[in-house]
């Protein structure tokens, strides 16, 4: 990928080799080591899709292909080729983006329209790092409906009518791991020869698809870290708790070795051997249960993000410290029951029926509650209360695992609001509303006006400005937190739309502005202080330009995405914009079929992008359905888990109980009944441990969505939620997954021998 992207701020386009000039002493000394040269405009495209005709905006990239020329972001093809233009052609070929020729099902030899009925086949589809992810200007991805088109650069020239002209150029440097020094001295080169253009230049770490993989990947990375601690704390906890248990029912038969002279070493040896056992075995199966996870997930991500090259290696880093905890958790749950049971008298240890000591724990508590019942609808509370810590460590150990699916549930839920909320706030209620971006500035009064004005289906028209810039704190402390705004210039008085209000009030006066509450957070800022906003001006003599100016926050608005902001109309005198529009919004009929209107409209010359209202929320919110995939195989992990560790739970507890069981068995008590009052046991158990995980998926979610996402999509401001249905489904799971592991020991009960459980040795 580049080191340094150059380009103008002003939008002008540079003469095709003027930079390569510029900089070539910079590429004798070897401080660059390349130059890349595109022609990158804004478009539209026509085709047919899957689901019918689709009609999006995108950019038209221009990439040198002639012999011998620098390939800096290669373009990888994912499918075809470049075409064949044969001698006397009239047919031009383009390269489409993977993901939106996927997303849309366009395929390969497919004609696709750009403005000005020029149609062109599609002969392949691929990618390149600088577009790997598609971003419009409000900074986001949108794979599925911003197209990005790749042609020859003499092609796209010819098209555009911008001959022997480029917009970028790509470098690359000896030496990016220090590039800042190196980029200062570009800047002062470039803008001595090009001194009103408005000389911009983008480090690598600054683009922003390489900061929405490399951030993204971090804080997938964080994330993934946290459910797999919070998964290993609640698998060490349970088992502790059950090889402690396993060990704590061969106490008497280290008392009666203890009698008979055996060495303590030799006691000791069998329960520690267990306990290593299961360390070793536990930790070879969970490298195959790693690898099995790890094949899935790559599955997904795959489909997700076609990468040229994957690589998923074992990584021993990160399993050796996660196997240390879980080798050593068996092997202390061991050594614990055996030095308590060395240390005591063997007579203790042997004592069995009336003599051996009655552990009460906190089941008392149940006498002074007057619970309905009898004795046998009482005992499973007893059991649990028999045992306190016990049942804690084994609530604690499921409450682990049903934490991680509260937060991946609670995740789905705040991405759901975040996104219904965008939608719901971009859009018309009583219609739909189109948006229609010139490619240029165009007078109130032009004839276009008039003309959508009198369109049948149209039933009102207004005209717009958008444009980009940044915006950062005023504060000097925070001087260095900027942050990209997509600005829109409406009357808040007489609009078809307009946002609604968190805080503050509507920009009534210039130099006002309503930002979002995203941008507010991040700025830290609210309705009232001010902030320093980068804008673009027309000059008198008619140039554009770009001039920091200072605003203050009129109000703040619920949108999730960060750079939409909004100014009114009398800023345009202070621009230099008075009397223009850069766009124009529609709001059809209720009866009106958008589909035809919107081609209409693409038709019209100047017409840059057409696109109903909302769209591109409704894009994100299709993408992020893809990324839930991850999510359902993490929900499995854990409810598998917490199916485990009930399961082992309930096996010993019946063995525990062998002889209580008989003896109530023998007693004419039916099997039925034993199952009936274990299932209750465990489904009480499973309330409690969903309640406790409830509260600590909720403390993970808090942690993803304001720390772990708000560093890797700061673009969208993520809204915090836990539907009731999570709620309910969390403690409909847990108590079913947990109230049932006692009927896979059923076999126990049915097969039990009365007659041996009961015989005691005195």
């Amino acid at each position: 990928m580049h080191d340094f992207k150059v380009y103008s701020q002003t939008g002008n386009l540079f003469q095709e080799g003027k930079i390569r000039e510029v900089l070539a002493p910079l590429v004798k000394n070897g401080l660059i080591t390349g130059i890349e040269e595109r022609l990158s405009l804004p478009t539209q495209i026509k085709a047919e899709g899957i689901n019918g005709a689709i009609i999006a905006p995108g950019l038209l990239v221009g990439i040198d292909k002639s012999k011998g020329a620098s390939q800096i972001d290669k373009l990888h093809l994912t499918e075809g080729d470049w075409g064949s233009y044969d001698t006397g052609s009239k047919i031009d070929y383009a390269v489409l983006d993977h993901t939106f020729a996927e997303t849309n099902g366009i395929p390969n030899s497919s004609i696709i329209e750009l403005p000005g009925n020029k149609k062109i086949k599609v002969s392949g589809t691929g990618l390149t790092p600088q577009h790997f992810i598609p971003i419009n200007d409000s900074g986001l991805g949108f794979g599925g409906v911003f197209a990005i088109v790749y042609m020859p650069l003499e092609k796209v020239q010819h098209i555009r009518n911008q001959e022997g002209k480029t917009s970028e150029s790509l470098i690359t440097i000896s030496d990016p791991e220090n590039p800042e020094n190196l980029k200062t001295e570009l800047k002062l080169l470039l803008q001595q020869s090009f001194p009103n253009y408005g000389i911009g230049i983008e480090g690598k770490k600054e683009d922003r698809v390489y900061k929405l993989l490399y951030e993204g990947a971090d804080a997938d990375q964080k994330f993934y870290h946290v459910i797999g601690i919070a998964i290993l704390l609640g698998a060490v906890f349970a088992a502790f708790n059950l090889t402690v248990r396993v060990v704590q029912s061969q106490r008497r038969e280290i008392g009666i070795g203890m009698a008979m002279g055996a060495s303590l070493l030799g006691l000791a040896a069998r329960p520690i051997i267990l306990g290593i056992n299961i360390s070793i075995l536990g930790t070879i199966f969970g490298i195959f249960v790693g690898k099995l996870i790890n094949g899935a997930m790559r599955n997904v991500l795959m489909q997700e993000l076609p990468l040229p090259i994957w690589l998923t290696p074992f990584e021993p880093k990160y399993f050796l410290w996660v196997g240390i905890g879980g080798f050593l958790a068996p092997i202390i749950a061991t050594l614990v029951p055996v030095i308590f049971g060395l240390n005591i008298q063997p007579v203790e240890a042997i004592r069995t029926g009336h003599l051996a000591p009655i552990r009460k724990g906190l089941s008392p508590l149940l006498s002074r509650l007057p619970l309905p019942g009898n004795t046998f609808w009482q005992m499973p509370f007893r059991n649990l209360l028999r045992t306190p810590r016990r049942t804690f460590l084994t609530m604690l150990g499921i409450a682990g695992v049903i934490g991680v699916m509260t937060s991946v549930l609670g995740m789905v839920d705040s991405f759901t609001l975040t996104l219904d909320k965008a939608t719901s706030e971009s859009s018309i209620k009583e219609s739909p509303r189109i948006e229609v971006v010139f490619n240029s500035f165009q007078p109130v009064d032009a004839a276009i006006f008039t003309y959508l004005k009198d369109k049948q289906g149209v039933s009102k028209i207004q005209p717009v400005i958008q444009f980009a810039g940044t915006a950062k704190n005023k504060k000097a402390n925070n001087s260095d937190i900027e942050i990209n705004l997509l600005t829109t210039i409406i009357d808040f008085q007489n609009t078809m739309w307009r946002p609604t209000l968190v805080s503050g009030k509507y920009p009534e006066e210039p130099n006002e502005i309503l930002i979002s509450s995203a941008a507010a957070k991040s700025l830290e800022v609210t309705s009232g202080d001010q902030v320093l906003v980068n804008h673009p001006i027309i000059t008198v003599q008619g140039s554009p330009g770009f001039l920091e100016t200072q605003f203050t926050i009129s109000g703040i608005h619920p949108h999730p995405f960060r750079a939409y902001s909004y100014m009114v109309p009398s800023q345009t005198k202070k621009s230099g914009m008075y009397g223009l529009a850069g766009g124009v919004w529609i709001q059809t009929d209720q009866s009106a079929d958008l589909d035809n209107i919107q081609t209409d409209l693409y038709s019209i010359a100047g017409v840059s992008s057409v696109r109903e209202s909302g769209i591109n929320d409704r894009a994100m919110k299709e993408e992020l359905k893809g990324q839930m995939d991850i999510l359902k195989i993490v929900q499995f992990i854990v409810l598998f888990l917490a199916l485990l560790i009930a399961f082992n739970t309930a096996s010993i507890n019946m063995d525990d109980r062998a002889r209580e069981h008989a003896t109530i068995m023998a007693f004419g008590l039916p099997v039925s009944k034993i199952m009936l009052m274990s299932i209750i046991e465990s489904a009480t158990l499973g309330l409690l441990a969903s309640i406790a995980g409830l509260g600590i998926g909720f403390l993970l979610l808090d942690y993803f969505i304001n720390t772990v996402f708000a560093s890797a999509l700061p673009e969208i401001g993520m809204y915090l939620a836990v539907s009731t249905a999570t709620y309910a489904t969390t403690i409909i799971l847990g108590v079913f997954a947990v109230g049932i592991a006692p009927i896979f020991a059923i076999r126990k009960l049915t097969k039990a021998d009365i007659p041996s459980s009961l015989r005691i040795l005195e």
